[in-house]
């Protein structure tokens, strides 16, 4: 809600609870996105990079189970024009670094699927310190028109500076990768 505040003027669709399913990310409502944010729980696993996957509802609109987690093979099926991507979950950045293909995480399959550029996380974030980061990110990337890599240095910056956050743990986790323009 906070970065569809920041987003005004520009179309946004919110997929929350029980609509934010793997099923709805798999159907090509997210083919269209120049920007695709996702606030969940991150399964990542090194020597297992097919299990990993980004948790979303794990039950439809009338309490059923379903498949929740949209994994990197899911990922790599995506056809994507986003010019960058949003990992606010833990450690997305993490995997196997496989020789001449790189890191196999979810970051990498959010760019093997047609995404300019992915903020993604290191290691497991803090839920506080990664709200009040993803909001500065997202203030200066919509209100003042930042490069997304600028706009992540100043959300870092900002949080460095204030004395709860000031620890790297907290800030330096987020990075860029892709088109870094």
């Amino acid at each position: 809600a906070r970065i569809q505040a920041l987003a005004r003027g520009r179309s946004v669709e919110l997929a929350v609870g029980f609509a934010a399913t793997r099923e709805w990310a798999l159907s090509g409502a997210l083919s269209g996105a120049r920007y695709l944010h996702f606030a969940s729980h991150a399964l990542a696993d090194a020597a297992h990079p097919e299990s990993a996957g980004l948790a979303l509802s794990a039950l439809d609109r009338e309490g059923n189970a379903i498949e929740s987690l949209l994994r990197l093979e899911d990922l790599r099926r995506l056809r994507l024009d986003a010019d960058l991507v949003v990992l606010s979950a833990c450690s997305t950045r993490g995997g196997r670094t496989l020789a001449g293909e790189g890191p196999q995480s979810l970051s990498r399959g959010f760019i093997d699927a047609g995404a300019a550029r992915v903020v993604g996380t290191l290691w497991p974030v803090r839920d506080e310190a990664a709200t009040v980061l993803i909001e500065s990110f997202y203030r200066h990337l919509l209100t003042e028109r930042r490069s997304p890599a600028a706009a992540l240095r100043s959300a870092q910056r900002e949080l460095r500076a204030q004395a709860r956050f000031a620890a790297p743990h907290d800030w330096a986790g987020f990075v860029l990768e892709g088109d870094w323009r």
